[in-house]
């Protein structure tokens, strides 16, 4: 369905367990250069099932279908350890979802990759998609202790969450951002890495007018020989960042020009919120009734809300805006 991939599991795996409804997946990461589950969706299921007590048949890594079934016993403490580099934030996005369900405070410890390719990275987890939750009245915090990188991973943050009602989100006009904040990171090497980052970074952005630009410098010694680097920064003004991870051979100057041109790219398209933040918040938007949100439309938001009608029924009205836009305004029952 859609576009096919880990997302369907993650999304499919929280709401079953905030809605009580059990739920089979099959054909799952069919068209993936390695098909089913992967180690971090291995972990983000089994993590969601330990917060309910619920049932999972079929996890393993490589499965291509499993059933979960969730209970009702909610469990306040969890440690979960994707295993190598797998994504922590990838673990997070079932996490964050399935707590509302959870009548207690709830702190989670999560071992595995907090910066690697193609997840968001942990930065952008704590200064992004939660201060939007926060704006809905979501109460969850995530701190970064060591950070860990492809294939090593060792990285190790921790979730903290307290029982949460959302509240209706309007966002759908955009505003000029007044500053840019950030981080620039580096494990296991010389702390010039992460100045040289931040200095190329902050030069190209305030080349275009951005400003004033403020990036922390962060260099750690890290885990069992972890080494790599990257930088995210974010606006001040809406949910919109941009990011870049080092990579052996690649000059810091580089990394820090590409994450600042990620982040001009994701404030040109006008809207409040970025491309990789839309589709994460389908299923938030849609469980607080009278919100009204301007997205991005792509085929991971599709997806979502296509898996969303499955769980809570036609709660999403949707307006195309032209542009690739889509307003999404949420008329369900809520929690």
């Amino acid at each position: 369905m859609g576009e096919g991939g880990g997302q369907i599991v993650r999304t499919c795996v929280a709401l079953s367990m905030v809605t009580g409804t059990p739920v089979t997946i099959t054909n799952i990461r069919p068209d993936r250069p390695k098909p089913g589950l992967r180690p971090q969706h291995v972990a983000g299921i089994r993590a969601v099932a330990d917060l309910c007590n619920g049932a999972v048949a079929g996890l393993k890594e490589g499965s291509r279908s499993i059933v979960f079934e969730p209970r009702n016993s909610r469990r306040g403490v969890l440690s979960v350890d994707v295993g190598t580099a797998g994504s922590i934030s990838l673990v997070l996005q079932s996490l964050m979802l399935a707590a509302l369900a959870s009548p207690r405070d709830l702190q989670v410890s999560v071992t595995g990759g907090t910066d690697v390719k193609w997840s968001p990275p942990i930065d952008y987890v704590k200064n992004v998609t939660l201060p939007f939750l926060g704006a809905m009245g979501y109460h969850g915090t995530v701190s970064v202790n060591t950070r860990g990188y492809y294939p090593r991973g060792g990285g190790w943050a921790e979730f903290h969450f307290r029982p949460s009602t959302l509240s209706p989100m309007k966002c759908v006009e955009s505003l000029p951002p007044r500053t840019v904040g950030g981080i620039s990171y580096c494990t296991g090497l010389p702390r010039k890495i992460a100045q040289r980052q931040a200095n190329a970074c902050s030069a190209a952005l305030e080349e275009h007018g951005l400003g004033p630009v403020t990036i922390q410098e962060e260099a750690t010694t890290g885990h069992k020989g972890c080494t790599g680097s990257g930088i995210c920064v974010w606006s001040d003004t809406g949910y919109i960042a941009g990011s870049e991870l080092g990579a052996p051979g690649k000059p810091a100057e580089r990394v820090g020009q590409e994450a600042a041109d990620d982040l001009l790219k994701n404030l040109s398209k006008d809207l409040p919120i970025d491309p990789h933040l839309s589709d994460q918040i389908v299923p938030f938007i849609a469980l607080a009734p009278g919100s009204r949100v301007r997205v991005h439309d792509t085929s991971h938001v599709r997806t979502n809300m296509a898996v969303v009608r499955m769980f809570l029924g036609d709660v999403l009205e949707v307006k195309d805006m032209g542009e690739h836009v889509l307003e999404l305004r949420s008329r369900g029952s809520g929690m």
